[in-house]
């Protein structure tokens, strides 16, 4: 695996990272999947110490293809599946070191799922990246958005707060019972952890003065809960904002953005962050690649399978819809051409 500074920092990320947005799920056989997750455990002492792990890396992507489009449903939650979340996640970090998650994803479960796979591997921490992002917590009124108050309530207070349609419930994986929900409200406490590597504030709000979010930003920094910070969606001019204001208090600033980026989705990227990366530093991490699984020639004949991501409410949306009238032009050739151009082959 290949590792680059993320932005002017000295922190090292992989190229590829895993994402916990809608992919934790149901598998056919469960019990198949814990007994590869323990076979792939036997097999970590032939890893390297710099968490290349590379032994497996085709079994494991074989893997994750047939695992990462499964929604993980609340609604019909058993002890199986979360076993299952957690037997794909311990699989998932033996090919990769960096993993991205989110108070929101699957409302808090994707947290809790990570943080049990890897206290079930008892890896070093510092070994692996994780980062988080805050902005949607719950339904109160202060459970949301990028104020001092939810920032930091959001990543390490134990207490109880709403989390939407989440509930709490227990169950067993593996020897031991895990509980979540409204119980381990903060993310810290759902993944296990001290710490995260990188909190990302998942959107821009609107309602919260950005001195605001940077000043909490910069408490959770000198507090060891975070190592750096950045944003997700936020505007050029937003981000620029957030650094004057950081270099002006001589605070700590945002270091990275996390916008949406494939082929459909280029010119944020391309162009008006273009000025970002050298005047201020900005490192650059992506999110939907695949255009929520456009590109892989799933819903080339105008299908949307079952089970895919835009089978799913909250996916079905105009843009990737739209998006589905390409894919007859994305011939094989023409796909060939574009990855030799950007190189994006493993």
């Amino acid at each position: 695996m290949q590792y680059r500074n993320l932005g002017r920092t000295g922190l090292k990320v992989s190229v590829l990272s895993f994402g916990a947005w809608v992919t934790f799920g149901e598998a056919a056989d469960v019990e198949v999947l814990r007994r590869r997750s323990q076979l792939v455990s036997a097999r970590a002492p032939l890893c390297s110490d710099k968490g290349e792990r590379a032994y497996g890396m085709c079994y494991v992507l074989g893997i994750l293809v047939v695992c990462i489009n499964e929604l993980l449903n609340l609604g019909r939650l058993s002890a199986a599946r979360l076993a299952h979340g957690v037997a794909v996640c311990k699989l998932t970090m033996f090919l990769l070191s960096s993993f991205d998650n989110a108070e929101v994803y699957a409302g808090g479960l994707a947290e809790t799922v990570m943080g049990q796979a890897i206290k079930e591997l008892g890896w070093k921490r510092s070994d692996l990246v994780i980062s988080t992002k805050i902005f949607w917590g719950g339904s109160g009124v202060n459970d949301k958005g990028l104020s001092r108050k939810h920032l930091i309530e959001g990543l390490q207070v134990l207490g109880k707060h709403s989390l939407g349609s989440c509930f709490s419930v227990g169950a067993i994986v593996g020897s031991e019972k895990v509980t979540f929900g409204v119980e381990q409200s903060a993310s810290l406490k759902r993944l296990q952890m001290d710490y995260v590597d990188v909190l990302f504030c998942h959107r821009p709000d609107d309602s919260t003065p950005i001195e605001e979010t940077v000043r909490a930003m910069n408490y959770l920094l000198e507090q060891g809960k975070i190592f750096y910070w950045g944003t997700s969606e936020w505007s050029a001019a937003q981000i620029t904002q957030a650094c004057e204001i950081a270099k002006r208090l001589h605070l700590v600033p945002p270091i990275v953005e996390q916008p949406e980026y494939h082929m459909f989705e280029r010119t944020k990227v391309e162009v008006e962050f273009a000025p970002l990366y050298e005047e201020q530093g900005i490192g650059l991490t992506t999110w939907s690649p695949l255009a929520s699984g456009v590109l892989t020639g799933k819903y080339s004949e105008g299908k949307i399978p079952e089970g895919s991501r835009l089978a799913l409410d909250q996916f079905k949306i105009e843009d990737n819809l739209k998006a589905m009238e390409v894919l007859p032009k994305l011939t094989p050739e023409v796909m060939e051409k574009i990855e030799s151009i950007i190189q994006s082959k493993p």
